[in-house]
């Protein structure tokens, strides 16, 4: 096999950065390209699916098209690669941004509601319960709104799945987000999805909120006092009140559990819809690769 020679690094890079040169030179395409443990023809073909995996559809990925045909992979075989990655470089990615959505908005759910910001940042977790003080409200209460969600059985699972496992805070939620509005939007994104899934325009997560309190109120026979309690809301005309009743979580945890028990969710029989931008494109190149490949044999 013809030895591999690369000067593309310190042509454009070797006052600049040399160091850099060296390595895309004599190391990536020197020594790696020229290792014999896999042949060019499948390296081309790896790289081409890693630029495209990466999402770098870019002038780079036009060059290593290029070298791939010039190694013997054919359009065809080409066309072939890029739609088998169509399905997992978008997919995959449409399932867990749906997935995520979909979870929190349930944990939401059986958490009473709690908001995105207190999940977030909650830090109390213990023997079964999340403490809080909810943000929103706890400077206009005198009790700071705080407030203690039993975690029932039937959201034990997705709680353990998103534990934040240093302890830090109740949920992992800030390591996978730089804020609480990254994190935010990432939910309504998601939900965007379900709600096209389940027939609701413009599903946001407040829904979850929303839903439980008219589920208890409506369908769960929960009066509108113990509601307003488990919701963490403010009212004026009880505040001096509130401060010689001591609190008890128990009507809340009643609520919920009515509440729970008339609602079945089984959300493993939940699909994503298909619509991812990356994906369609990726099937229009690999159609128009197709199309080039046929006329091409045509013409012969």
């Amino acid at each position: 096999m013809k030895k591999i020679v690369q000067t593309a690094g310190r042509n454009a890079l070797n006052e600049f950065a040399p160091q850099f040169a060296h390595f895309n030179d004599d190391v990536l395409f020197g020594e790696n390209w020229n290792n014999q443990d896999i042949d060019v023809k499948t390296r081309c073909i790896i790289t081409v699916t890693a630029l495209i995996a990466s999402g770098m559809i870019n002038t780079s990925l036009v060059h290593h098209f290029e070298n791939a045909k010039a190694h013997g992979v054919t359009q065809k075989e080409i066309a072939a690669v890029i739609t088998h990655i169509a399905f997992y470089a978008g997919w995959p990615k449409g399932w867990a941004a749906f997935n995520f959505a979909k979870d929190v908005f349930l944990l939401s759910f059986g958490l009473i509601g709690m908001n995105a910001i207190d999940l977030y940042n909650c830090t109390d977790y213990r023997n079964g319960r999340i403490t809080y003080q909810r943000i929103k409200t706890k400077e206009r209460r005198i009790d700071k709104a705080e407030i203690s969600i039993k975690v029932e059985p039937e959201y034990q699972a997705l709680v353990d799945k998103y534990r934040d496992p240093t302890g830090k805070r109740v949920f992992r939620f800030y390591t996978m987000y730089a804020d609480v509005n990254t994190f935010s939007t990432a939910l309504n994104k998601g939900l965007k999805k379900v709600g096209k899934l389940v027939g609701v325009d413009d599903l946001e997560f407040y829904a979850a909120r929303h839903s439980w309190a008219t589920i208890a109120l409506n369908d769960a026979g929960v009066d509108k006092y113990t509601v307003h309690t488990s919701l963490n809301h403010v009212d004026d005309s009880m505040r001096v009140t509130d401060i010689y009743i001591k609190k008890s979580w128990d009507p809340i945890d009643q609520a919920n559990r009515k509440v729970i028990n008339l609602v079945n969710i089984n959300i493993s029989e939940t699909k994503e819809p298909i619509n991812e931008k990356v994906q369609r494109k990726l099937f229009c190149l690999s159609n128009l690769l197709r199309q080039n490949e046929d006329d091409t044999t045509a013409h012969q």
